[in-house]
Formats: C-alpha cells, structure tokens, sequence
C-alpha cells in the first residue's frame, strides 16, 4: 500500500502537465492580410521572435480563419529561436526585421517563390510603400576620419557606424547600386 501511494501521486501529478509546450495564447499571435496572403504570427514562449505560418488565398475573398497550426499552412518562416518581426506584408512580400537589440537585419520573402528575396545587415527603415523597402543598411565601421559624429558617439560611449541608403524594388526583387547610395554615419550600440 505504501508502494502504490507514490505512484498514484506520480501518475497524478504527470496528468496535470501538458504533454508538449506549445503558445496558443490569442495574444501572442497575430494576423496579417492581404489580398493575396494570410500571415499569422505567434511569439516564441521562452523567447524574443515570433514564428509565421503563410496561407496563399485562391480569391481575393477568400476568409480564412486567424488560427496557427504549422501543419496547415502553406509555409512556415522562421525556426526556433530566430529573432524575428513583423514589419510589413507588400502583394508578395513580408517584410521581416531579425533582431534581439537596436540593430538587426532586414528580410524580405517573395511569398509566390517562397524565397529569402533580402537578407541585409540593417540601421534604421525609411519607408516601405507597394514599391519596395527603403533603409539604411550597415557598410563599414565609422571613424574619425568618415563620421562627422564620432567624437560625440565616443564620448557618450555608442560605436559609429557608417551606412548606406539602399531601396529594395519588390518587382525585380534586386537592391539599388551602392555606387550612387547616400551616406551616412549613425551611432550605433
């Protein structure tokens, strides 16, 4: 009888856990549309970033349900723990910015290709418009020599960063030239 006591409470206690951890708090998870797309997004439970699940719609119309199950959809992007969020959804493209601190990187995916269009190291967002994606973009460390700031990054003690203006062209999925790219000096952490 005391042998059997233990046990009950074992097998107990083990019914009261959750047999996989998985998010489905509604307010973790988002929804994002267009006439083309449904992209949900839920967070990461331990983690910074979030998962997206993407449905492409057969008619502008179309309704589907804000529900997140991997097993459904059409793709997934991100895997765990990628630091990913949303920026925005263009016609074919979901803008995406990977980061756990100021400075990241920026993604686009091409959602009719399924492809990562745009991967780039990533200062600061201009714009983005149904033309494409406007940013600042990491080129090269700033020195006394290339930042008017430095001084100043110095003495309040931020790093200098030297980037480039670049707009990505969702048409042609291609980035504009860094020969004819505005420059420009942030500080950066």
């Amino acid at each position: 009888m005391t042998r059997v006591f233990p046990l009950v409470l074992l097998l107990l206690a083990s019914l009261s856990q959750p047999a996989f951890a998985q998010a489905t708090d509604p307010a973790t998870t988002r929804c994002y549309e267009n006439e083309g797309y449904l992209v949900i997004g839920q967070d990461y439970a331990e983690q910074v970033g979030t998962k997206f699940i993407v449905f492409r719609k057969h008619h502008a119309t179309d309704t589907l349900p804000c529900s997140f199950d991997p097993h459904e959809a059409d793709f997934v992007i991100g895997v765990d723990p990628d630091p990913l969020h949303f920026e925005a959804l263009e016609g074919d493209h979901l803008v995406l910015v990977s980061s756990t601190g100021p400075q990241g990187d920026i993604m686009a995916y091409n959602l009719d290709t399924e492809e990562l269009v745009l991967d780039r190291g990533l200062i600061e967002i201009e714009a983005i418009t149904e033309v494409g994606i406007t940013f600042w973009q990491s080129w090269e460390k700033g020195t006394a020599d290339n930042c008017p700031i430095f001084a100043e990054n110095e003495a309040n003690f931020l790093s200098s960063t030297i980037a480039l203006e670049r707009t990505f062209y969702f048409d042609v999925d291609d980035i504009s030239s860094v020969d004819t790219a505005p420059i420009r000096c942030f500080a950066t952490q």
